[in-house]
């Protein structure tokens, strides 16, 4: 009997210590406990706000990565020093700077070399002695340079490329050592007698050089590439733009020097002429002027020695003749040895003679003929 009443007693003991701890719980933890045991068994519920739930209202801004952070990023700056092509202090713009290489032991100096395609126009930098160059606030773009004004050093430079990315400093050596030419110092005599002279200098298979036109004792400086090539000149007393003389004299010397790089020398190209007279055709027939007058007639060098490069004009204009009609011969000229054509265009129609000077001294006949 006593031990059933301790059991009854004990029983009620633990009764009153459980109801004791239930009613002193904080009711937040028992929602706490409902939501992990929901997260753990599946998905969300749809009402749910997690993080993919759409954002309303103005974002926050977007907190400063952790600097004790491992990861690298993408973006982070290069040091410019680690480059050649390094980023400009003005992101926006770049520089483009150098020197100037020259051959034969010649300074640049005096050289002028202009930035093309560039907005605004850039002035020419002129160069001194180390030949240092140097274009800034430049845009991202294509850009040429050019170099000029210094032809016994530098003759006929091509361009110089550049593709200048936004912000680069480019740094560069433009070698034009191999655009030093020969310089040769000619005097033009027609059968020993100095003559202001027009000189068209040429070398085989390479591009015409320009026309030269000599002081009037006939001296002039004709410049060239080509080492080793042999330099031509066709010559004439009819100076372009001036009034045709009272003679003509032209020649064309089949070889005058022999190019050798950043070397000068100094030689005399004496023409030894023939007279040559122009006769009226076969049959007596003369070229007629329009309007009556004289016929204006263009002489030409004709030798096939003297053929051009590819692509250009065939013949070599030595001068301008003036044809009397009522004359025999109609007019006359001098000229060296080679081939020569003269050709007209007249009142009926054109006409053409062929000429060939075989040595100086003779007289030469040319008969004119309808084309």
């Amino acid at each position: 009997m006593k031990r059933s009443v301790l059991l009854v007693v004990l029983a009620g003991i633990a009764v009153l210590v459980a109801l004791a701890l239930f009613v002193g719980r904080d009711p937040r933890a028992s929602e706490d406990d409902a939501r992990s045991a929901a997260r753990a068994s599946g998905p969300a519920p749809a009402n749910d706000v997690g993080a993919n739930a759409p954002l309303t209202g103005a974002a926050e801004p977007s907190a400063p990565a952790d600097a004790s952070s491992t990861e690298t990023s993408a973006r982070a700056p290069i040091e410019s020093g680690a480059f050649r092509s390094a980023t400009s202090t003005n992101a926006a713009t770049g520089v483009i700077r150098g020197r100037v290489l020259v051959g034969g032991g010649h300074s640049p100096q005096g050289l002028a070399v202009r930035l093309r395609l560039a907005i605004p126009s850039r002035e020419a930098v002129e160069l001194d002695a180390d030949g240092a160059f140097e274009f800034t606030d430049l845009t991202a773009r294509t850009y040429e340079l050019e170099a000029s004004g210094l032809d016994d050093v530098v003759w006929r430079p091509e361009r110089y490329r550049i593709q200048l990315q936004r912000g680069q400093v480019l740094d560069l050596d433009w070698d034009l050592s191999d655009r030093c030419p020969a310089l040769v110092d000619v005097q033009v005599l027609f059968d020993g007698l100095p003559t202001a002279s027009s000189i068209e200098p040429w070398v085989a298979d390479m591009p015409r050089n320009p026309l030269l036109v000599s002081d009037a004792a006939g001296r002039a400086r004709l410049r060239s590439l080509g080492a080793g090539a042999a330099l031509h000149a066709l010559v004439t007393n009819h100076v372009r733009g001036a009034e045709p003389p009272e003679v003509l004299r032209v020649g064309q010397p089949l070889e005058i020097a022999t190019l050798e790089p950043c070397t000068q020398r100094a030689l005399a190209v004496d023409v030894r002429t023939s007279l040559v007279r122009v006769l009226a055709a076969e049959d007596g027939a003369r070229p007629e002027a329009v309007g009556g007058g004289r016929v204006s007639c263009s002489l030409f060098a004709d030798d096939a020695s003297h053929a051009p490069p590819p692509g250009q004009a065939p013949l070599y204009w030595l001068g301008k003749l003036e044809l009397e009609p009522s004359r025999t011969p109609l007019a006359t000229f001098r000229a060296g040895p080679g081939r020569y054509s003269l050709e007209t265009i007249a009142k009926d129609g054109e006409w053409v003679a062929r000429i060939v000077v075989t040595k100086a001294g003779e007289a030469v006949d040319c008969r004119l003929e309808r084309r």
